[in-house]
């Protein structure tokens, strides 16, 4: 993790982020690519355990109107894509994409979970 990039809990932006997301190569990356890499790059941010990395997250989507729908969010559920799959991060990662489709969808990242029986069991519940 680098320093600087949450503070007092939250996530906060700060000139290293945004210089390693918005290199030469931004402009020509299409949505999903810009989404990944600001991932990507909250993942080098935020702490490596995973739950403390989404009580991060979570403290700063709170931030945020419920029903404030932001397309700028889309990275909160494309981190729980990438860095939740483990099986032992299973109801974490559900409990996150359903906090965050309050404030942006989550259709993208839904979709490698759905290979795991469990998910039309939690779909059923």
């Amino acid at each position: 993790m680098k320093l600087g990039g949450y503070r007092s809990g939250q996530l906060w932006i700060n000139d290293d982020f945004i210089a390693d997301i918005m290199d030469e190569t931004w402009d020509v990356l299409e949505l999903k690519a810009r989404m990944r890499r600001i991932t990507i790059n909250l993942g080098e941010y935020l702490p490596s355990d995973y739950e403390h990395a989404l009580g991060i997250l979570d403290k700063t989507i709170a931030e945020y109107p419920v029903g404030c729908v932001d397309s700028g969010l889309l990275y909160f559920p494309d981190f729980v894509e990438m860095y939740g799959q483990d099986e032992c991060h299973w109801d974490l990662s559900m409990a996150a994409l359903e906090r965050y489709t309050q404030y942006s969808t989550a259709e993208f990242a839904v979709r490698p979970f759905m290979h795991w029986g469990e998910f039309a069991l939690y779909l059923s519940d």
